[in-house]
């Protein structure tokens, strides 16, 4: 019994430690971090109802001590869940580009049996010549949101900066696939830094219309396909080795929530 308790104890207090060095909290996070303690007080006296310890104070330590535990369980998870969102919105989504990965070397695999398969498959017929993709021009955002606050306007500008370096090494279609992750990210992420996920989304968008049109050509072969689909593994590694060290960077700040 010695040892669980030695360890809850090292657990909570990394816990509190979190909380209070972790994160900088703005007057919704504090807010939301007040509103935790309505469902600890609650299970607090649940269980001072429930325990029948005599003395008194014992039942009231033991109530007190449930309630501080799962106050700090509540709020451990609700900023971890916050604080994970913030750093998505400012350095990218290591899950969705850990899933892509993935996802890219599967088909690398299929690739290679299929070009096993058929050495010697011919061309299909080409495709139809697809439209132009038309994009969305982000430039006046970006304006707009480096503007809005003359206090960050300096710190937004470089921020817009990092992002059209690291856009600048995708291609048009890794490009739009990031788009659409952005999208999909932005359901999710609270009001407060839906101006900075959108104007990341911008910067995305300036970086596909600064491109040259493509256009459609022939099915590709097994090979060729294989090969596209190496390079595309071997980009996506080297984004994900600069996003873990992005997320690395802010993970040693003291992020602020709001």
């Amino acid at each position: 019994m010695l040892l669980p308790a030695i360890g809850l104890l090292l657990l909570g207090g990394l816990a509190v430690q979190f909380l209070v060095q972790g994160v900088v909290y703005g007057p919704r996070s504090r807010r939301v971090i007040s509103l935790l303690g309505i469902p600890a007080v609650v299970v607090g006296g649940v269980v001072d109802a429930l325990t029948h310890v005599r003395p008194l104070w014992g039942r009231v330590a033991l109530g007190g001590m449930a309630a501080l535990a799962c106050y700090v369980g509540l709020a451990s998870a609700a900023v971890f869940r916050w604080r994970r969102l913030k750093l998505a919105a400012l350095a990218g989504d290591l899950s969705a580009l850990r899933q892509r990965l993935e996802t890219r070397r599967r088909e690398v695999e299929a690739l290679f049996w299929e070009m096993a398969a058929h050495p010697e498959r011919p061309s299909a017929t080409p495709a139809e010549v697809e439209s132009a993709v038309r994009v969305p021009d982000g430039a006046a955002l970006l304006r707009a949101w480096q503007s809005a606050d003359p206090a960050e306007e300096a710190s937004r500008a470089a921020l817009i900066h990092q992002w059209r370096v690291e856009f600048a090494r995708c291609s048009r279609a890794e490009l739009l696939r990031r788009a659409r992750v952005l999208e999909a990210v932005s359901r999710d992420v609270p009001e407060d830094q839906s101006d900075t996920l959108g104007a990341r989304l911008a910067a995305l968008w300036s970086a596909v219309t600064a491109l040259p049109e493509q256009r459609s050509v022939g099915v590709e072969s097994p090979r060729a396909r294989w090969d596209d689909a190496r390079q595309d593994v071997a980009r996506l590694q080297a984004e994900m080795a600069e996003m873990m060290r992005q997320h690395g960077v802010l993970r040693r700040r003291r992020l602020p929530l709001d």
